[in-house]
């Protein structure tokens, strides 16, 4: 959140030096932290996780968030949990940082199946083209890789946001 903080005083070149340093040393603590700690059941704490990420939001930004999160987390594993954390983690600090807008609405639905991730944000949106080799945009690939999943993002200048992942079940 400190991140979030610190970009949205505003962008200069200090602020994004401050702001690449630690979300660098974040991933990195976070890497480290999942392989520390596997035990501690992270598809039983997913939607508490991802809550407490939404409601963090919602007070640091004043975003209005509309939920619809239904997790069997017998039907997934430690290292689907993480990716998607990873995921959800990303996409809301995308939106917190650079799409302007007030309202998302958020549905994560997982079952034996597979899941589906979608995130609609009514934000400025933006040229997907300039923003191909962005880090985020590459991590969230990565994250649909590693669930064995389809990542799909629709946007146009002017109408918001939505970013849709879908993935199959425990192979």
């Amino acid at each position: 959140m400190r991140l979030i903080e610190i970009q949205s005083e505003g962008e200069n070149a200090l602020s994004s030096k401050l702001a690449l340093g630690l979300r660098s040393t974040l991933d990195k603590i976070r890497e480290f932290l999942f392989l520390l700690h596997t035990e501690e059941h992270l598809p039983a704490k997913l939607e508490k996780t991802i809550d407490e990420l939404l409601r963090r939001l919602e007070l640091a930004k004043k975003f209005e968030i509309e939920r619809d999160i239904i997790i069997d987390a017998q039907a997934i594993g430690t290292s689907e949990a993480y990716h998607i954390e990873r995921a959800v983690s990303e996409i809301i600090s995308n939106i917190a940082r650079h799409a302007q807008a007030n309202k998302i609405v958020f549905t994560l639905r997982i079952d034996r199946r597979g899941g589906f991730l979608a995130v609609r944000d009514n934000g400025v949106g933006f040229e997907k083209t300039l923003a191909a080799k962005n880090i985020g945009m590459e991590s969230l690939g990565y994250r649909a890789e590693r669930l064995r999943g389809r990542l799909k993002i629709l946007t146009s200048m002017g109408q918001g946001t939505t970013v849709a992942l879908r993935f199959r079940g425990q192979a």
